[in-house]
């Protein structure tokens, strides 16, 4: 259960999620953003934990091969692929996710559907998703979507943390 955020303005990307990890009826605070500056990606997801952190692991050696809509794709298959060598069988995507490379930003499904997040859109994942949408389709920004998720949703909780994406540099503005 959590609330992950984007949007994309013309000249940055702005990526932000909540800090809840919920298993059955207990919660804890959990870093929901990852980012790596060298490769230009940040990311985030919700659904398992196991498989984010796998997918966390598979970012250490791997790379999308470019930044279309097509290789992103391509990349989550690799992933997928990778994903079933440690459980049996088990290929699907579990999760959803956030993705940001490069100048590109993406959302993709635990269905395998891949959208492309263009200039002026925003998406978002997560238990939190719909209040998120709702903030941001008034006018607010990701913080602000993200606060109102927060204290409106019973399974998203603050801290939130935001990177924001602009000349290829990741940078932590909250």
């Amino acid at each position: 259960m959590s609330v992950i955020a984007v949007k994309k303005y013309s000249d940055k990307i702005v990526i932000g999620a909540d800090s809840i990890q919920v298993r059955g009826r207990s919660k804890k605070e959990e870093i929901k953003l990852f980012c790596d500056e060298e490769k230009h990606i940040a990311w985030g997801a919700s659904g398992d934990c196991g498989e984010s952190t796998l997918f966390d692991i598979f970012l250490k050696t791997h790379n999308p091969a470019g930044n279309t809509k097509k290789e992103i794709y391509e990349f989550f298959l690799e992933f997928m692929k990778y994903k079933k060598e440690f459980n049996n069988d088990k290929i699907a995507l579990e999760n959803n996710y956030l993705f940001i490379f490069e100048t590109s930003a993406y959302c993709i499904f635990s269905s395998g559907h891949i959208e492309e997040i263009k200039e002026n859109e925003y998406e978002a994942i997560g238990a939190g998703f719909q209040e998120a949408k709702t903030a941001l389709y008034l006018g607010h920004t990701i913080e602000e979507a993200l606060k109102a998720t927060c204290a409106n949703n019973t399974v998203c909780m603050e801290p939130i943390t935001i990177y924001e994406i602009k000349n290829n540099k990741i940078r932590e503005v909250k």
